[in-house]
């Protein structure tokens, strides 16, 4: 399970720092303080989102409103960088009646969001 994980962070990392060569940004206010970063790290970018949230208002077993994600610039450009929709953030579902309250049931996320299963890399 190890390996996996570092794959991903080096993937995010590598995605992240190659779109912001292509589109000529030499660093991203990423640090505390909106301090600058010329190499930002997977868990900087993770704590980027770390606040992000999504509530459901439920009544009876009902959704009367669904509140999204709001999303800093920040926040924005780093997915825009990454290829990642903020739509992305709307298709996860809560399963009440088989996980614990605000648990994400990933397989409801479409599979445009998912990584390819014959990715290797280079």
């Amino acid at each position: 399970m190890g390996s996996e994980a570092l794959l991903v962070q080096a993937l995010i990392e590598r995605e992240l720092r190659l779109a912001m060569k292509r589109e000529r940004i030499a660093r991203l206010p990423i640090y505390p303080e909106q301090r600058f970063c010329a190499r930002p790290t997977t868990e900087q970018i993770l704590a980027l989102f770390s606040l992000v949230q999504r509530h459901t208002l439920a009544q009876d077993g009902n959704t009367v409103q669904i509140f999204d994600a709001q999303f800093t610039d920040l926040q924005r450009q780093v997915l825009t960088l990454l290829g990642v929709s903020e739509q992305a953030f709307q298709l996860l579902k809560v399963h009440r009646k088989s996980v614990p309250n605000c648990a994400l049931d990933l397989r409801n996320v479409s599979r445009k969001y998912r990584p390819r299963r014959d990715y290797r890399p280079t």
